[in-house]
Protein backbone atom coordinates (compact mmCIF):
# COMPACT_ATOMS: atom_id res chain seq x y z
CA UNK A 1 0.00 0.00 0.00
CA UNK A 2 2.80 2.40 1.03
CA UNK A 3 4.64 1.53 -2.13
CA UNK A 4 2.03 2.16 -4.41
CA UNK A 5 1.43 5.95 -2.72
CA UNK A 6 4.78 6.27 -3.24
CA UNK A 7 4.76 5.09 -6.83
CA UNK A 8 1.61 7.78 -7.24
CA UNK A 9 3.82 10.67 -5.82
CA UNK A 10 6.50 10.10 -7.83
CA UNK A 11 4.49 10.12 -10.89
CA UNK A 12 2.58 13.37 -9.79
CA UNK A 13 5.83 15.04 -9.27
CA UNK A 14 7.27 14.10 -12.30
CA UNK A 15 3.69 15.47 -14.31
CA UNK A 16 4.02 18.65 -12.52
CA UNK A 17 7.64 19.07 -13.31
CA UNK A 18 7.31 18.16 -16.91
CA UNK A 19 3.80 21.07 -16.93
CA UNK A 20 5.89 23.61 -15.81
CA UNK A 21 9.35 22.91 -17.64
CA UNK A 22 6.78 22.89 -20.76
CA UNK A 23 5.14 26.46 -19.46
CA UNK A 24 8.82 27.50 -19.21
CA UNK A 25 9.53 27.30 -22.44
CA UNK A 26 6.44 28.49 -24.09
CA UNK A 27 7.01 31.68 -22.01
CA UNK A 28 10.53 32.22 -22.99
CA UNK A 29 9.74 31.34 -27.06
CA UNK A 30 7.41 34.21 -26.79
CA UNK A 31 9.83 36.60 -25.83
CA UNK A 32 9.28 37.28 -22.28
CA UNK A 33 11.88 37.98 -19.65
CA UNK A 34 12.29 35.17 -16.62
CA UNK A 35 13.32 36.86 -13.62
CA UNK A 36 13.47 37.24 -9.99
CA UNK A 37 12.01 40.62 -9.08
CA UNK A 38 14.14 41.64 -5.86
CA UNK A 39 11.96 42.67 -3.06
CA UNK A 40 12.55 46.53 -1.75
CA UNK A 41 14.18 46.11 1.78
CA UNK A 42 15.24 48.91 3.64
CA UNK A 43 18.20 47.04 5.81
CA UNK A 44 18.55 49.86 7.89
CA UNK A 45 15.30 49.95 9.55
CA UNK A 46 16.52 48.61 12.96
CA UNK A 47 19.33 51.66 12.90
CA UNK A 48 16.42 54.05 11.86
CA UNK A 49 14.75 52.56 14.86
CA UNK A 50 17.42 52.98 17.20
CA UNK A 51 18.00 56.33 15.93
CA UNK A 52 14.75 57.41 16.41
CA UNK A 53 14.10 56.59 19.55
CA UNK A 54 17.08 58.58 20.95
CA UNK A 55 16.27 61.56 19.41
CA UNK A 56 13.17 61.36 21.45
CA UNK A 57 10.88 61.86 18.96
CA UNK A 58 7.03 61.55 19.31
CA UNK A 59 5.98 57.91 19.20
CA UNK A 60 3.72 58.94 16.47
CA UNK A 61 5.94 59.82 14.32
CA UNK A 62 8.04 57.29 14.52
CA UNK A 63 5.29 54.85 13.71
CA UNK A 64 4.80 57.03 10.48
CA UNK A 65 8.28 56.96 9.73
CA UNK A 66 8.81 53.31 9.86
CA UNK A 67 5.29 52.10 8.57
CA UNK A 68 4.86 49.89 11.97
CA UNK A 69 2.39 50.01 15.03
CA UNK A 70 2.18 51.27 18.15
CA UNK A 71 2.25 48.21 19.50
CA UNK A 72 5.39 47.45 18.00
CA UNK A 73 7.12 50.37 19.08
CA UNK A 74 6.17 49.97 22.60
CA UNK A 75 7.44 46.03 22.66
CA UNK A 76 10.55 47.41 21.23
CA UNK A 77 11.14 50.22 23.29
CA UNK A 78 10.54 47.66 26.40
CA UNK A 79 12.98 45.26 25.57
CA UNK A 80 15.87 47.97 24.75
CA UNK A 81 15.13 48.91 28.39
CA UNK A 82 16.23 45.59 29.59
CA UNK A 83 19.69 45.99 27.66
Amino acid sequence: MTFTLGLFAEIERDLISQHTKEALTCIKASGCLLRRIKANKNKNRKNNKINLTHKLQDSGFIVKKLGSSFGTLNTYTQTQKGL
